[in-house]
């Protein structure tokens, strides 16, 4: 089955064709897309089940695409001892 955000497949019409995947495409970085978009405003934190339900992704996937994107410095930790994710 090809990956399709869980925001476009309720807004899909009925009979829709379900997109197929490019393979110049990367589905680690469409999936990182769907993380990023969870975040709605600048300086918002998300726990991993708000950035989970958001983004229509399983939680072991969202957990390590936010723990990357913290390594990577697109994201940084909420305050000291929070668990939160901040945009």
């Amino acid at each position: 089955m090809a990956y399709r955000p869980a925001a476009h497949r309720a807004a899909e019409p009925e009979g829709a064709v379900e997109r197929r995947g490019d393979r110049n495409e990367s589905l680690t970085v469409l999936r990182a897309c769907e993380v990023l978009r969870s975040f709605r405003r600048t300086g918002e934190e998300l726990s991993l089940q708000e950035a989970m339900s958001r983004s229509g992704l399983p939680k072991t996937t969202a957990f390590r695409l936010l723990r990357t994107l913290v390594h990577g410095g697109d994201r940084r930790d909420g305050s000291e001892g929070s668990r939160r994710r901040r945009l």
